[in-house]
């Protein structure tokens, strides 16, 4: 979607797909059009430039605070210019110099980016499973302790959300084998680009998120 001088497109999940977005936003660069951040709904925002050739690259930052300027400094020092952080961990970088060295310079670093970013995102994602206790307390306050009296809802939100953590994990499981070979490319990310498939993906994971939360339901009910 366009609007003025601007560009909306939907982003792929940055978190699965880092390699398939960064080819998005080359691409989108060549045609004249620049990222410049991801809204909070996860939307990419573009301005309207000159057409150029730029290369795209994001990191997951794990750092404190004050960590963070230093951890900046040293990216642009290498080359790559910060254009923005998505809720404080993932810090987006462009450059338009073919001579800029790859973010990750072998295959263990890589593979150690995508285990402290999963491993953050599980842990956080207790505090969802948190919420869904909370929610299970206030169904059994508000509409008994018997399931089948909760509205239909409220015991899928509450179901959800308890087990949200599962759901992740399991999301997770199910993309590292798809893509085995997923960290042989940490230099070569559009070349694995193309083999991701976003909509396959999307299709077996709501497949397996259904079957996986109908399980639950029926053992529970």
């Amino acid at each position: 979607m366009r609007i003025g001088k601007k560009k909306y497109l939907l982003s792929l999940g940055v978190s699965f797909y880092p390699e398939k977005e960064m080819l998005r936003l080359n691409q989108q660069a060549q045609i004249g059009w620049h990222f410049i951040k991801m809204n909070k709904l996860g939307v990419l925002v573009f301005q309207k430039g000159v057409a150029q050739h730029s290369t795209y690259s994001v990191d997951y930052f794990t750092g404190s605070k004050e960590d963070y300027s230093e951890y900046i400094a040293l990216y642009e020092h290498s080359g790559w210019q910060h254009v923005t952080t998505f809720m404080k961990r993932y810090c987006y970088f462009v450059s338009n110099s073919s001579d800029t060295e790859a973010i990750f310079t072998d295959e263990k670093s890589y593979q150690a980016r995508i285990r402290q970013e999963w491993r953050q995102q599980l842990l956080e994602s207790l505090w969802v499973a948190l919420f869904g206790f909370f929610f299970y307390l206030g169904g059994k306050f508000f509409f008994g302790t018997v399931f089948h009296t909760w509205p239909i809802w409220y015991f899928a939100l509450t179901l959800v959300a308890l087990f949200f953590p599962a759901v992740l994990l399991l999301c997770m499981g199910t993309i590292k084998l798809l893509y085995q070979k997923r960290t042989k490319y940490y230099n070569k990310p559009e070349k694995f680009a193309k083999k991701q498939n976003v909509v396959r993906d999307t299709v077996l994971l709501m497949t397996l998120g259904a079957v996986f939360g109908a399980t639950l339901a029926l053992l529970i009910l």
